[in-house]
């Protein structure tokens, strides 16, 4: 038995699971080998993976745009799928539907069944910090900090 055996023989899987700046605790997603899962630790201590999706994403960006008169939220989004690297937004309000995984990624994308939440989470978990970006999408004046500018 080595160092990467448990007691019983088996392989012990190599976690890569993320955490956010300052938690001790561990994520209960992770990313592995182009997909996500889910790790729970079932009452007899033992780990069991769930997989998620055979993709990995991460938003990158938190884009509010401005129009002057209101505001629209998207996300900035960056996914793998079989060594592919594809980057496009995703509007916020469409984005917890996850119904943009096939429009976006194609039909090898597959959020498997019963894990859509679990997947949204996952994303979201996973992408750590997200910078967030005021874009304005018109032209003119207009008033901030009481001067036109």
């Amino acid at each position: 038995m080595g160092p990467e055996d448990h007691g019983d023989g088996q392989p012990r899987l190599r976690e890569r699971a993320a955490t956010h700046p300052g938690d001790t605790l561990r994520s209960e997603y992770e990313r592995r080998d182009g997909a996500m899962l889910r790790r729970v630790r079932s009452q007899n201590g033992r780990l069991r993976f769930t997989p998620l999706a055979n993709f990995t994403a991460r938003i990158v960006g938190d884009l509010l745009l401005d129009d002057g008169e209101q505001e629209q939220r998207e996300f900035a989004m960056e996914a793998e799928l079989g060594g592919r690297i594809l980057a496009f937004p995703v509007p916020a309000a469409e984005f917890g539907r996850m119904n943009w995984v096939l429009r976006r990624l194609g039909p090898q994308a597959i959020v498997y069944p019963g894990q859509q939440q679990h997947a949204r989470a996952a994303i979201q978990w996973l992408s750590g910090p997200i910078p967030q970006e005021r874009i304005l999408t018109h032209l003119g004046w207009r008033k901030q900090g009481g001067q036109h500018v």
